[in-house]
């Protein structure tokens, strides 16, 4: 009869107005097509769903390799600093944050805070925020930090991924994912700091901590 069915089901699908609705629902029972339609229509939403579940899962899976990769990358660069002794953990040297330790200690608060706030309770604060302990202390502080924001990401189910969190003092929520991918991102920019600290201090053979490393190594 020379009609669309595809054109048909989608032009259903896209009508907002209740008189051509009605309209396309007379012409597609009239020409006996209603199976076909309605069965092209529903294959159309059942692929889109599907492609989006997928979409979803790939998502999801990334930033659970990204999570692991973070805790990897920390342990390994803790290994490393755990050569250099006090003066060269406090050694004053231009940065956002002048010496090892203070940028050990920035990245703990950093995930540490996160971590809270992903979990919806309150920054607080930080276990590394006026610190008095010992280098030991905190290198382990600051990998339990990490190895807990990889359990809670690996933890995550999928429709939480979408979540928002309330930030800032006007309270925007910004999706539990964006804030994930901040954290693996503020920690790559500041370990790259960390190597360029060690070198002026006098450590030598950093880590290789590149991601595709860590993938080829991991399979």
């Amino acid at each position: 009869m020379g009609i669309e069915v595809n054109q048909l089901a989608a032009d259903l699908k896209q009508a907002e107005n209740q008189e051509l609705m009605k309209l396309l629902l007379i012409i597609i029972f009239t020409l006996g097509l209603s199976s076909e339609v309605m069965s092209t229509g529903l294959q159309t939403q059942t692929g889109n769903m599907s492609e989006n579940r997928n979409e979803m899962t790939e998502e999801k899976d990334l930033l659970k390799n990204y999570a692991t990769y973070n805790r990897w990358a920390n342990e390994r660069f803790v290994e490393w600093l755990r050569g250099a002794n006090e003066e060269q953990m406090e050694m004053e040297i231009e940065s956002s944050f002048n010496s090892l330790k203070k940028t050990l200690l920035h990245l703990w608060n950093a995930e540490f805070g996160w971590l809270s706030t992903l979990k919806g309770e309150s920054w607080g604060s930080p276990p590394g925020r006026d610190y008095e302990g010992s280098l030991d202390e905190l290198f382990e502080g600051f990998l339990t930090t990490s190895r807990a924001f990889e359990d809670f990401v690996l933890g995550l189910e999928q429709e939480t991924y979408r979540e928002g969190r309330p930030l800032g003092s006007d309270g925007v929520p910004t999706t539990v994912e964006d804030i994930v991918l901040h954290v693996f991102n503020h920690a790559t920019y500041h370990r790259g700091q960390l190597i360029t600290l060690g070198r002026q201090a006098g450590l030598t053979q950093p880590p290789r901590t590149d991601y595709i490393y860590f993938i080829r190594i991991s399979h």
